[in-house]
This record gives C-alpha cells, sequence and structure tokens, in this order.
C-alpha cells in the first residue's frame, strides 16, 4: 500500500523507518500542520514557474533536474549519471503524474511528500517540512525563476571535493548538458571547458 517499487528497489522494506507502525507514523505526517503549510509553499513558489497552471513534463523536468543536483551536492556524491537519471525521470513521471498530461497541486503535494519520505531519516514533521522548505529555496530563486542549474553543478563539485576531479566534472558538465540540451549559461559549460583544459596540463 505505501511502498512503490522505487522505495523497495532502495531496501525501504528492511528499514527500521518501514515497519507497519513507522510506516503508518509517517502517513500520519501528511496531515500536520507544518508539512501542510510546506507543501503549500512548494506549489506557490513552483506553479507560477510553469505557467500557473498544471505542470508538464518539461516543468517536471526541470524541477527533478535541480533535486537530482541537489541531493547529490548534500550527500557529498561524486557519480552523476545524465542518461540514467534521465530513464529514471521519465519512470517517475509516469507514476506522479498518473497518466495524465500534467501536474495539478494534489500530484505535486504529494511528489514532494513523497521525496521527503524517501530523503528524510527522522519521523517528525518539522524535519519533513525542512526538508522541503530547504529543497525549494534551493531550486528556485526569490525572483521567481528555477535556479540556474550551473549553480547546482558547481555545489556538487564543491561538496564532492576530491572525489570529482576537474575532468571527471568537465565530463559530468558535458553530458548533462547535451542530455538535457542546455545552453552554455545553464549548465556551466565555460567553466567545464576550463577545468578539462587544467586536467589535460597537468
Amino acid at each position: 500500500m505505501y511502498l512503490d517499487e522505487v522505495a523497495l528497489a532502495a531496501g525501504a522494506d528492511e528499514g527500521e523507518y518501514y515497519t507497519d507502525e513507522m510506516i503508518v507514523s509517517r502517513e500520519q505526517l501528511r496531515s500536520s500542520h507544518l508539512v501542510v503549510e510546506a507543501l503549500r509553499v512548494a506549489w506557490e513558489r513552483i506553479a507560477p514557474i510553469c505557467g500557473g497552471g498544471a505542470m508538464d513534463f518539461a516543468g517536471y523536468g526541470a524541477m527533478i533536474r535541480r533535486c537530482y543536483l541537489l541531493f547529490k551536492a548534500q550527500r557529498r556524491e561524486a557519480y552523476i549519471d545524465a542518461q540514467e537519471f534521465a530513464d529514471e525521470m521519465e519512470r517517475d513521471w509516469a507514476r506522479d503524474a498518473g497518466g495524465q498530461d500534467g501536474m495539478e497541486q494534489t500530484e505535486l503535494e504529494r511528489c514532494w511528500f513523497e521525496l521527503a519520505d524517501l530523503h528524510v531519516d527522522g519521523v517528525s514533521a518539522a524535519e519533513y517540512a525542512s526538508f522541503i522548505t530547504d529543497a525549494i529555496a534551493h531550486i528556485t530563486t526569490p525572483n521567481g525563476t528555477w535556479q540556474a542549474e550551473s549553480e547546482l553543478l558547481k555545489l556538487v563539485k564543491r561538496r564532492a571535493g576530491r572525489k570529482l576531479t576537474a575532468a571527471a566534472y568537465a565530463e559530468v558538465v558535458s553530458k548533462w548538458a547535451v542530455r538535457f540540451e542546455l545552453s552554455a549559461d545553464e549548465c556551466d559549460a565555460t567553466l567545464a571547458a576550463r577545468a578539462a583544459l587544467s586536467a589535460a596540463s597537468v
């Protein structure tokens, strides 16, 4: 009822937070005032960027790409596979949109609650709400636009440190830009080119 294929693949059925009792407790957080308010803010920040109506696949992709990069940075992970992520994104879209052409507020809020459920270790409304509001603050700007993917890619590089070499970072950026058809400004291609040249000269 509560565990989908993604959660099961991640080993959720064996985790201490996914016992029957804990699953029910986590689901009850959905109606907490703190979580409801955080989800409302998420919708109000994202909906205008996507034209004010239902979020289509392009908008969903823009959101989820930024989430993916943010979560990689937060976990200090160096491994990024653009094609692997794109395949997962298409599968997630089919599930999150429920086979429809767009996601309305209810679907978007459910999507964000599930993201919190997958990424938050604790089981408190404050932790879920904090996760949602923090993520929204990182993937959008105060001006009501998406945060540039170049900024999130730079964050990945900074947080990964030595685990992500200059040459590897250049390859990540290049493949990300090609796969998602991003401009140089959007994907930090200039910085990647400099990184590649620097690595080649060592």
